[in-house]
């Protein structure tokens, strides 16, 4: 298991936040791109440039924030199952607090931001990337 130091804590932290920025900013002009430009349905694009930036997000978190010695075999499926937890948790967000609960959207969107971003630093720091 990986623990956080004090010593590396807010480094680690910066750089998860420039990666995720990366991979935030890859999904959306690739998703537009898919749907405005090559007339691909909404969901599918988005789906396709959720992909292209988990791919991005898993090498970015690999190489740079993370800087992992873990063999790909065993990163890359843990790394995936945390991916599809924060979709899941996107997907959910929406359909439990607007549909269910009869709140604002902002409040779907404020939880989602708020707790994948945490979740996934947790998550992968100490079951993705641990060396």
């Amino acid at each position: 298991m990986c623990h956080l130091s004090c010593e590396n804590a807010a480094g680690k932290v910066l750089r998860f936040s420039f990666t995720g920025a990366g991979a935030t900013a890859l999904y959306a002009v690739l998703s537009m791109l898919l749907h405005w430009v090559w007339h691909i349905p909404a969901m599918a694009a988005s789906f396709l440039a959720y992909c292209a930036a988990a791919v991005f997000s898993y090498l970015g978190h690999y190489h740079f924030t993370f800087r992992s010695r873990r063999r790909h075999d065993a990163a890359i499926p843990v790394f995936g199952i945390v991916t599809a937890l924060g979709y899941t948790i996107a997907l959910a967000s929406p359909w439990l607090f607007v549909q269910q609960l009869h709140w604002p959207m902002f409040t779907a969107v404020i939880f989602t931001s708020l707790v994948v971003p945490a979740l996934n630093f947790l998550l992968l720091n100490r079951l993705v990337f641990c060396r």
